[in-house]
């Protein structure tokens, strides 16, 4: 069960992306309208109080989050408002558990294991998003984000760039950590990639 999230999460993912993009394109309709049902099919079948999503792993919830924040991304502009609201009260869903268990004390994998770049990351992703639909929360969610992946930064790798995990775990940690960053920086910062480290 701790890791279901992640197979939904990463299948969500590539499809998103690839029709997404391909969408965006070429602006078929036929392309727009199977992504968006995907993603209303993802928020219907999938949100974070899901069973098996509910055990997963952090970084399982983190890669379904990335699936949601690319599918509103690039096919939101097709989808009907009642479409856009169900995504939004699954998006919202996904930060405030993600928040709620990075900021519990105690959380184990709180402040430097890979799951916060991928978790904290898309959650900063969607926040960003959520601020159409959810204007007085979405900005406090994005900055403690950005305070979150800031921290992960500064307790997980060191001057030369070397994370505590290893590569393969840093690249997988800031897939979604740099993601954020950038649209983070697009949308008036702060710039994450200013980070000394």
């Amino acid at each position: 069960p701790q890791v279901l999230g992640h197979y939904f999460g990463r299948k969500l993912t590539d499809w998103t992306e690839n029709i997404g993009f391909a969408y965006q394109l070429t602006r078929d309709d036929a392309l727009a309208r199977h992504g968006v049902s995907i993603v209303e099919a993802a928020c219907r079948l999938i949100p974070v109080t899901h069973p098996g999503v509910a055990k997963s792993f952090a970084g399982a919830r983190g890669d379904i989050a990335h699936g949601l924040a690319v599918g509103y991304d690039w096919l939101g502009e097709a989808m009907s408002p009642e479409q856009k609201a169900l995504w939004a009260d699954t998006a919202a869903g996904y930060v405030e558990n993600i928040l709620a268990e990075a900021n519990k004390e105690g959380t184990w994998w709180v402040p430097h294991h890979n799951f916060v770049g991928v978790a904290v990351g898309a959650a900063g992703c969607l926040a960003l998003q959520l601020r159409e639909f959810r204007p007085e929360q979405a900005q406090e969610w994005v900055d403690d984000c950005a305070q979150l992946v800031s921290r992960w930064l500064d307790e997980g790798f060191d001057f030369q760039g070397a994370y505590f995990e290893g590569t393969g775990y840093a690249v997988y940690g800031l897939s979604n950590a740099t993601l954020f960053a950038d649209a983070l920086l697009r949308n008036g910062g702060p710039d994450l990639f200013a980070h000394p480290k």
